[in-house]
Formats: structure tokens, C-alpha cells, sequence
């Protein structure tokens, strides 16, 4: 119930390494998504959805966007934002166009493109989750210039294949 330690233990998850009981977690809270009918469960479940950024999840994200409910369906479009480093606001059609694209790349590869995205806050929230995962390792910073920008983009983009992470 206490939102810090949720934020904490999300954090904390984020950087398990990869392990069946991980994929067993995501895939208990994914299909919560699908079972909760009580709005601050759902609410809760999403937040939980995005502290693990849990990609399979995606698709159940974009069908909660015609959610009755405004709440439920902005927070949709929140946590596919932070999944992603997209934004499609509501629009069902562009989330699934894109999603049909993008599905099969892996997550990283998400979030060095959100480094160029037109928004200074995707660029950011992806600068902080590669902060997160790898250091700062190219001197890169949301608000610089376009051009220095995408050349520190694409140093971390090399950084991670120098490492054995395909972009």
C-alpha cells in the first residue's frame, strides 16, 4: 500500500537478473490486468505492469485505452509511454501500428530510440532508465542541441553492442 516501497521494490526487480521466477512474476501481474474488475486494483496492477517493464503486457495496455473509465484508460497510455518511450496518447490504432512494428525488438533498443524522440520528457525518461542500467557513459543530456544529442545517442546505442547487447 505505501507507494515508496513499491517504488522500491519495482526498483529492485527492475534489476534481477533474468530468471523464471521473474517471468513468473510478470506473468502473475499481467494477467491481473485481465481478471480485476475493482478500478484501483486495476490501477494498482498497471503500476505494478510498468515497475517491471513487462513488454508482454503491451497489447492488454492498448486495449485498456477504450477503458470506460478516463483514469484507467490515461493511466494505459502512461505506462505504455514509460514502457515504450512513445506517445500515442489514446489512440488505440497508432499504439497498435506501432506496436505491430517494434514488438519483436528488444526493450533497449526502445530506449536508445526514445533518446531522439521530438519530446524532452521521453528523451529524459529514457536518459534516466540507461542511467539506471549502464551509468553515464556518453556524456548525454535530454536537453542538449540535435545534433550533439544524437551523436551521444548513438555512442551509448555503441556502447551497449561493444558489450554484447544488440541494439
Amino acid at each position: 500500500e505505501d507507494e515508496e516501497v513499491r517504488e522500491a521494490a519495482g526498483t529492485a526487480l527492475r534489476n534481477f537478473p533474468p530468471s523464471a521466477a521473474l517471468s513468473m512474476l510478470r506473468g502473475k501481474v499481467r494477467d491481473r490486468l485481465d481478471d480485476i474488475d475493482d478500478e484501483q486494483e486495476l490501477t494498482t496492477a498497471m503500476e505494478a505492469v510498468g515497475a517491471l517493464r513487462d513488454n508482454l503486457s503491451i497489447p492488454q495496455l492498448i486495449g485498456l485505452l477504450q477503458h470506460s473509465d478516463a483514469k484507467i484508460s490515461a493511466q494505459a497510455g502512461q505506462v505504455l509511454q514509460l514502457l515504450t518511450k512513445q506517445a500515442f496518447g489514446r489512440s488505440r490504432f497508432r499504439w497498435n501500428g506501432w506496436w505491430r512494428r517494434h514488438q519483436f525488438e528488444s526493450r533497449l533498443s526502445w530506449l536508445l530510440s526514445g533518446l531522439c524522440h521530438g519530446s524532452a520528457l521521453i528523451r529524459s525518461s529514457a536518459q534516466d532508465e540507461l542511467t539506471e542500467m549502464s551509468g553515464d557513459v556518453t556524456g548525454y543530456r535530454f536537453d542538449m542541441p540535435v545534433r550533439p544529442r544524437e551523436q551521444a545517442a548513438q555512442r551509448w546505442s555503441d556502447w551497449w553492442e561493444q558489450r554484447g547487447f544488440p541494439t
